[in-house]
């Protein structure tokens, strides 16, 4: 079961491929917009995009928080999670339902340099260790300062570009926009 459930994910991958490599062929003059979709970006982002992610970021992270001691327990394993009294079904469709909301919630607003924060969720694991209900205060902080780096040197890679443009020199260099 699993080992299809993997194929159709490479598939449906594929097709998708496919259709973004022939969407980028066709429309080669707007290359540059579609790649900072397909990429993402913060940059032109305000409050009111921040204003939209509302309504689904804060019932999803209040019930994120509510269910973190539910999570703590399915860690543990089937068989313990199953003698704590959990339905695996119904708890596997609730953390995955919570946790897909949070993710296309940012996904949604930046594109998939959203998808930077995971990392920082398990960098906080390593700080204070698998309990679920102390390690989203310490991902948020890691996620924030992950990403306000990579702002900071995008921006200053694009100012040296920038200097190195007006003084004429002969310069090769990778402007990395993504981390933008």
């Amino acid at each position: 079961m699993s080992s299809v459930f993997l194929l159709n994910g490479i598939l449906i991958s594929a097709v998708l491929q496919a259709v973004t490599s022939f969407i980028l062929l066709r429309h080669q003059e707007a290359l540059g917009s579609i790649l900072l979709w397909t990429i993402g970006s913060l940059n032109g982002r305000v409050w009111i995009h921040l204003n939209l992610l509302w309504p689904i970021a804060v019932p999803a992270l209040i019930a994120g928080l509510l269910t973190a001691g539910i999570a703590n327990a399915w860690r543990l394993g089937t068989e313990s999670a199953v003698l704590l009294g959990l339905s695996l079904k119904k708890t596997n469709a609730l953390l995955f339902f919570i946790s897909a909301l949070l993710t296309a919630g940012a996904v949604s607003i930046v594109g998939a340099i959203g998808f930077i924060g995971l990392i920082g969720t398990h960098i906080a694991k390593r700080i204070v260790g698998e309990d679920a209900r102390k390690s989203p205060i310490i991902s948020k902080s890691i996620k924030e300062f992950r990403l306000g780096s990579f702002s900071f040197i995008n921006r200053l890679n694009n100012c040296i570009l920038l200097l190195v443009q007006q003084t004429g020199q002969q310069f090769i260099a990778v402007s990395s926009g993504v981390l933008d």
